[in-house]
């Protein structure tokens, strides 16, 4: 009875770490922007209050610029991602900012099936993943006063 009793226990408590903390699906934002400028001016574009907590990186880069570049705006929660198209260019662009931010704490660290690994015998909480994308897509158009 003793055996039984402990193997009810052993078994209950693997069931409990193995169960109970899953990776939950990550918050996916995507953002289309399209918006038209004459050549040699600058366009900016503000992230919105949502997508701003990020840390935004430019993974596809325009092909034609002065700058491209996102940057926090100074003394606020702003992020600005500001294109300056090279001198007397005129086309199409697309610039694709993205962000993935993991929150990982506690006594839970995921393995790469996204399950918990325990750490000090238990795991209270629960990770998530944000993935957010925004596209710009950017035409520049001839100045009509040259």
């Amino acid at each position: 009875m003793k055996n039984l009793t402990l193997l009810f226990a052993i078994v209950l408590t693997t069931a409990m770490f193995t169960s109970s903390c899953k990776k939950e699906e990550g918050k996916q934002n995507n953002l289309n922007v399209t918006v038209s400028i004459n050549e040699n001016s600058t366009y900016t574009f503000t992230l919105p209050p949502g997508l701003q907590g990020g840390n935004f990186t430019i993974s596809q880069q325009a092909s034609n610029y002065i700058t491209s570049a996102v940057n926090p705006v100074s003394g606020t929660s702003a992020v600005n991602y500001t294109y300056t198209p090279a001198l007397n260019y005129v086309g199409s662009e697309k610039v694709v900012l993205s962000a993935s931010d993991a929150h990982h704490g506690g006594g839970c660290q995921h393995n790469q099936n996204g399950n918990c690994n325990h750490q000090g015998g238990h795991c209270d909480h629960h990770d998530s993943d944000d993935n957010s994308t925004i596209t710009i897509n950017i035409a520049v158009v001839a100045s009509t006063t040259k």
